[in-house]
């Protein structure tokens, strides 16, 4: 088995009412647009409604908006075609706005939420087996001062560079096989104090699955920027 990674499931991690977390069903469907949405950024560039363009970032943007109606003025304004869509939800408005109000600590919630933050208030713990991880997952490395998150497709690892230039959007796609040749994975590898496997507080345990997307293939080259 391979160990050293932390993997979290970050929809809709803040503390509300108990009756307002996502049941099984609801739960699964978030799971399947917040990776097609992810997706998307990898695939198009980050979208410029997306104003805070980081690993954790990429997190907050992704769960915010698969937490909303997806009619047809939603698809034309993320640029998202019509077919091979997940199912859409039936939520009530205040589990609409569940990304708006993640636990920032001390008594505090709100729509922005730091990566180590992500893990601290929002997420319980599940194990160190990246077997355990599911599509939308994250990968979580921590540094000590710094803390990145990347997102788990189910054969490789999206996430945002937390920088961007006028060629270089910032995303990337790395397999699971050449992340586990990089100096930060191999620290985190042997180091297995610093990682762990977290989930949601507000998700059921086992969600059901609705991908019906085709992944895309890893790759590790700049994106272009949407223009």
């Amino acid at each position: 088995m391979r160990h050293g990674l932390l993997a979290l499931i970050c929809w809709l991690c803040c503390f509300v009412a108990h009756s307002e977390r996502l049941n099984v069903e609801q739960s699964g469907l978030f799971r399947a647009w917040f990776v097609h949405i992810a997706q998307e950024q990898l695939r198009q560039g980050p979208s410029p409604r997306w104003y805070q363009q980081d690993c954790a970032g990429l997190v907050r943007f992704a769960a915010n908006e698969a937490l909303k109606v997806h009619d047809s003025k939603w698809l034309k304004s993320n640029g998202i075609a019509s077919q091979y869509l997940p199912p859409e939800m039936t939520l009530t408005p205040e589990q609409r706005q569940l990304a708006q109000n993640w636990n920032q600590g001390n008594d505090k919630t709100g729509p922005y939420v730091t990566a180590i933050n992500l893990i601290q208030y929002n997420s319980h713990f599940i194990g160190l087996d990246i077997n355990q991880a599911q599509p939308g997952d994250m990968i979580f490395f921590d540094q000590g001062d710094a803390q990145h998150l990347m997102v788990w497709m189910g054969r490789y690892v999206i996430y945002h560079t937390g920088s961007a230039t006028k060629t270089d959007n910032g995303m990337r796609a790395v397999s699971l096989q050449q992340l586990m040749t990089w100096k930060l994975y191999i620290k985190n590898f042997i180091n297995y104090q610093y990682i762990n496997v977290h989930r949601s507080l507000l998700i059921k345990i086992k969600p059901l699955s609705y991908f019906n997307f085709v992944p895309l293939p890893p790759a590790t080259v700049p994106i272009p920027r949407r223009h």
